[in-house]
């Protein structure tokens, strides 16, 4: 409990009595306590004198009796800097004596062994020790006490070091408490070192420890920076393939956007942003750093090089092994990333060896997907659609054809369509699985700590024709080779087979009427129809039908991925709070990608149906390395603290590929190459280096002020010879308000205030864009010749943002705590084409044009709502708004039609011809022209600004119960605002007439206008013609305002003395469902929403069972 500190300095000695009325000693974890340092020597001098002394360097003042101290003989103190508790400790111990720390007051009592008879008095012991948290990082100004025995108490230090002197005539126990960590107990053994690592508490606002890269790790209270921290218990029940989808919903400012393939897939990455889009002509994405080591995540997308079907490099890594993720989003921590961090900065920290006896955990899940029928887009039936397509057929030809003779799908005899109604969804998607095994060893002593994991993951998707096996290892070891010398190794490797088929719109858009399958089960490869022939007679055609499902079933196309990575660290004290650090890393993939194209579809046919054959060998190799040397310090003097960070890294990133194209093969059975008749070959290689010089420098005084100053200097081979270097930096400050003297409201725990501002780059354009580029793929009379592909512009380099972060943090009765984050984010000089004229052999040039600039706002709540004996709940609500806005382009107007890019407007702004309904009177469609008037004729000149694909707020809510042995976490994720356009709508299932007679249709077509008076959302349909109503225009906006349940998970830890017998020590199940559900506002005029409407495949539903036992 905080007191008023003007009181306590009142309380001098003749308030003894007083003090002596409370009847007890409250000990108190305050952290400047373990972070004083004081120097001091005295010699000969008594116990009070050396007391006057302490007063005199620090801010403490002692409280005692006089009797306790009087008798005591003269000592000798020679303390260099060393820690206030240290002093102390070596000080009262050989007197007999013990403290008690409460804010700034040192109560000084006798100790109970010290009794009248010496001989009586029990012999003592010191245990000493260290104390750590989950990720071996030493925690400061942890409460060392001996169980029973309040006044027997000490602290850790700021290296995470105690030292405590117990009794040493009976077993003893030590309790360890810190804030947000699980109070520890600890019998203490024979032997005289004791360390302890304490876990986070699942139920409090800890002050956690953040790593922000480079060897730096604050206190979340002592950072001056944006970081927010996701540890490994936050996604342990939640199943993914790829590490990208565990953070949705879970840090604030954080957006995952689904691309054209399912959520749980390990397709093509999910684009991920930080505080919104970071450019127009550059990547958005931010770089992912995985224990120190960048790995390679592609260029402008993130995709890998020379390869057709691309994995994301996300889904190489196994989810089992990380630590924690740290999200680097304002310029205080992202500056020290330079020309590359402006989108952000994701730290991923793998697991750890601990100092403990040998200890193995395995871990086994199962799971069933299935797609969620709620979120298919609902097309029709082959009734439905043969009353649509007839009706169609007579809005055009009830006068020419009244009895529909030349009707194309007529029940005739012979005719495929007669008793067909083909659900196509059930042909492409069904029922998938999901098995993962991990078995983990961690152990070590003082002088080796080891961490091994190895784990098999196997996924049949539940979109048919895709799966994927990865097999992993990782070994983290951590040597101390000296006292002053520590070398440690990182390094995992994955093995990844994938089949991958992806059927586009065919499982929405085949007709319902048509059968995949001939009489004789073989896949169909032609369907049928009517049509009048020379002599006016109907008679029965056929055509191509491109059937997906032969492809998926006869094709080939696997792909094999080694992934491997090392970080090699060696780290050296060279004195007290300064160490050297040399690291360097390697990121290296290889994919092999075979497809086939089978000779019996027609993926494997030419135009005149000859049966061919294609094969594809595709190699991809891409290896990336950096080498940091880097020194930091950090000492703690009295009230100062002071850090600095001087470093130097290179890297180079390596890329090549080889293709190799054939056709014309003897047999679906002869796949290779090299017996194609017919044979094309290509390969390529990009090479890039960057080298940086970096450093911070930090200051603290009294934990109330802080201050931080970054700085980089890049420079980039890809750019301009004359701009290849630019310079970064940031500055911020915070003030830690509750820390003061003069606040005393006993309610609030933490009131901090932070600012910082600053600039870092974005370089991500893509390769060799400022060298001026030419294919020599060609050939001019017989000659080799070579064709420019992009003209040099030697003035090309990075896009430069300027960004200010303002943050509110309060925590109030430890049960509340709410962070408010502000930001102002310019980014100028953006890459993009600039238009040039076209004698210079070119149209454009890639040049730093334009500025925009990204506002918003972050808001974090984190609450104990109940906390008992054997129940607790807590809630933690993250919420985010972002506002873009372009302020500088080349010209007035650019983009396409469905987006214009336009000064003063939004990059996600979508520009397009407002609908405005159906006619009544004859059911045509209807638009708003540019001035507003309503017409029925549509123009992309109708084309206006309208409305943003951004959400006006989005994040997460998550609730977590715990009731003894059980534990139900429940996380739902919601976008409220912003527009979606659908592209299944768009795509000619929500057709006029024209599309009809080859492509399903959507739902709405059931809604249609029929005769006049009719209030419709769909026109009238006429058979092959089209009046435009499928063309883009706000039609086929939704609104993506939703709520998405998104994970429950229910574990129960089984008692311990139900396992040991096993040789168990620890034992738990665990039941999750994931994406159970998702509810969208419902429009009753419009039976396909937003939630049928989503690119992609419907959303994928899993319920996993799992077991994790430790031995």
């Amino acid at each position: 409990m905080k007191q008023n500190r003007h009181h306590k300095i009142r309380l001098r000695f003749n308030t003894l009595l007083v003090f002596m009325l409370v009847g007890t000693f409250h000990i108190c974890a305050n952290a400047y306590s373990q972070t004083a340092r004081v120097s001091l020597n005295v010699k000969n001098a008594t116990i009070e004198e050396v007391f006057h002394e302490l007063e005199k360097a620090t801010n403490y003042i002692f409280l005692y009796k006089s009797e306790v101290v009087q008798g005591k003989k003269a000592i000798n103190v020679d303390a260099n800097n060393k820690p206030l508790t240290q002093v102390l400790n070596e000080v009262l111990t050989s007197a007999g004596l013990t403290y008690a720390i409460d804010d700034n007051v040192i109560v000084v009592s006798s100790s109970k062994s010290n009794s009248a008879n010496p001989q009586q008095r029990p012999s003592t012991r010191v245990i000493k020790g260290k104390v750590f948290d989950e990720s071996n990082y030493p925690l400061i100004g942890v409460t060392v006490k001996l169980k029973g025995n309040n006044k027997t108490a000490t602290f850790s230090d700021t290296d995470g070091n105690y030292q405590i002197s117990i009794p040493a005539d009976a077993t003893q126990t030590l309790v360890f408490s810190y804030v947000g960590m699980e109070q520890l107990e600890m019998t203490v053994g024979r032997g005289d070192i004791l360390n302890a690592q304490m876990n986070i508490s699942s139920i409090g606002l800890g002050d956690v420890v953040i790593e922000a890269g480079y060897g730096l790790a604050q206190k979340r209270s002592d950072m001056v920076g944006s970081a927010y921290q996701v540890a490994a218990k936050d996604i342990q029940n939640l199943p993914s393939a790829r590490i990208d989808n565990l953070l949705e919903g879970l840090v604030p400012g954080l957006a995952i956007g689904y691309n054209s393939d399912s959520e749980g897939s390990v397709r093509p990455r999910l684009s991920t942003r930080i505080r919104g889009e970071g450019s127009l002509g550059a990547s958005s994405e931010p770089i992912w750093i995985v224990d120190g080591t960048r790995i390679y995540s592609g260029e402008r997308t993130n995709m890998a090089y020379g390869v057709n079907s691309t994995l994301s490099p996300l889904s190489y890594l196994d989810p089992n092994d990380i630590e924690s993720f740290t999200v680097l989003k304002d310029p205080s921590t992202i500056a020290l990333y330079g020309a590359d961090g402006s989108n952000g900065v994701i730290l991923i920290t793998t697991k750890k060896g601990k100092v403990s006896n040998p200890q193995i955990r395995a871990s086994v899940k199962y799971s069933l997907d299935k797609t969620n029928k709620s979120t298919r887009f609902k097309v029709l039936n082959a009734q439905e659609y043969m009353t649509l397509a007839k009706e169609s057929y007579m809005n055009r030809y009830a006068a020419t054809d009244p009895d529909m003779i030349f009707f194309p799908y007529q029940n005739v005899e012979n005719n495929m369509y007669s008793n067909n109604d083909t659900n196509w969804y059930d042909k492409y998607l069904g029922t998938g699985n999901t098995a993962e095994v991990n078995v983990s060893y961690t152990g070590g002593s003082e002088k080796m700590q080891n961490y091994v994991s190895t784990s098999y993951y196997q996924k049949e998707y539940a979109t048919k024709g895709n799966d994927q096996q990865r097999f992993s290892l990782r070994t983290n070891t951590d040597v101390e080779i000296l006292k002053k010398l520590t070398f440690s190794v990182r390094s995992s490797f994955s093995y990844n087979v994938s089949n991958i088929f992806s059927p586009g719109t065919d499982y929405y858009a085949f007709l319902p009427i048509i059968s995949p399958y001939n009489e004789d089960g073989t896949y169909r490869m032609y369907y049928s129809y009517i049509e009048k022939d020379a002599a006016g007679i109907p008679s029965e055609k056929s055509s191509k039908f491109f059937n997906s499902l032969a492809e998926r079933d006869e094709n080939d196309n696997k792909q094999r991925t080694f992934a491997g990575m090392a970080n090699l660290s060696l780290s050296y004290d060279i004195l007290e709070g300064l160490n050297l650090t040399g690291q360097f890393g390697v990121d290296y993939k290889s994919t092999q990608e075979n497809t086939y194209g089978a000779m019996s579809n027609w993926s494997g046919r030419d135009s005149n149906a000859n049966e061919l054959g294609y094969a594809t060998r595709s190699s991809s190799n891409t290896f990336l390395w950096n080498s940091v040397v880097r020194l930091n310090y950090n000492r703690t003097f009295g009230k100062h603290t002071v850090g600095a960070l001087a470093g130097f890294e290179a890297s180079s990133d390596e890329r090549r590929y080889t293709q190799a194209t054939g056709n014309t093969f003897a047999n679906d059975h002869i796949k290779e190459i090299t017996y194609a008749v017919s044979r094309v070959g290509s390969s390529g290689e990009v090479i890039n280096h960057v080298l940086s010089y970096f450093g911070q420098a930090s200051y603290s005084f009294d934990r109330r002020y802080y201050l931080t100053l970054n700085t980089r200097r890049d420079g980039n081979s890809d750019f301009g010879e004359d701009v290849q270097w630019a310079q970064f930096g940031s500055l911020g400050a915070s003030w830690n308000i509750h820390n003061e003297s003069f606040f005393n409201i006993d309610k609030i725990n933490v009131l901090k205030l932070k600012a910082s501002y600053g600039t870092s780059g974005n370089s991500r354009l893509g390769n060799m864009q400022a060298k001026g580029l030419y294919n020599y793929g060609n050939s001019y009379n017989g000659d080799p010749a070579s064709v420019m592909s992009s003209i040099q512009n030697k003035k090309l380099s990075w896009e430069t943002s300027y960004m200010t972060n303002i943050g509110l943090r309060v925590r109030f009765m430890d049960r509340w705590d709410m962070e408010v984050e502000v930001y102002n984010k310019k980014t100028k000089d953006m890459l993009s084409n600039h238009a040039i004229s076209m004698t210079t052999g070119a149209t454009a040039i890639d040049a730093n044009v334009g500025s925009m600039q990204n506002r918003g706002v972050e808001i974090t709540i984190e609450s104990i709502n109940l906390k008992a004996k054997n129940f607790d709940w807590t809630t933690t609500l993250n919420m985010s708004h972002t506002k873009n806005k372009i302020l500088e382009l080349e010209a007035p107007r650019l983009g396409s039609t469905n987006k214009v890019w336009e000064v003063g407007g939004d990059k996600n702004r979508w520009n397009l011809v407002r609908w405005a309904g159906v006619n009544p009177r004859n059911g045509e469609p209807l638009w708003y022209d540019d001035k507003g008037n309503i017409t029925n004729v549509y123009s992309t000149s109708y084309a206006v600004p309208y409305k943003t694909s951004v959400p006006t707020w989005e994040g997460g809510i998550s609730n977590e119960f715990r009731y003894k042995d059980f534990s139900l976490s429940v996380l739902m994720t919601y976008m409220i605002g912003g527009y979606g356009f659908s592209s299944f709508s768009s795509n000619n299932t929500t057709s006029d007439g024209y599309q009809i007679m080859s492509q399903n249709q959507s739902v709405n077509q059931l809604d249609r206008w029929q005769k006049p008076g009719d209030l419709a959302i769909s026109p009238k349909p006429i058979w092959g013609i089209s009046n435009g109503s499928s063309r883009a225009s706000t039609r086929f906006l939704f609104n993506k305002t939703h709520l998405r349940l998104k994970n429950i998970a229910l574990g129960y830890n089984i008692p311990k003395s139900y396992v040991r017998s096993i040789g168990i020590t620890n034992a738990s199940v665990l039941l999750a469902l994931d994406n159970i559900a998702i509810w969208t506002p419902y429009d009753k005029s419009d039976r396909n929403s937003y939630r049928q409407s989503m690119s992609g495949y419907p959303m994928e539903s899993s319920v996993t069972i799992g077991l994790n036992a430790t031995f």
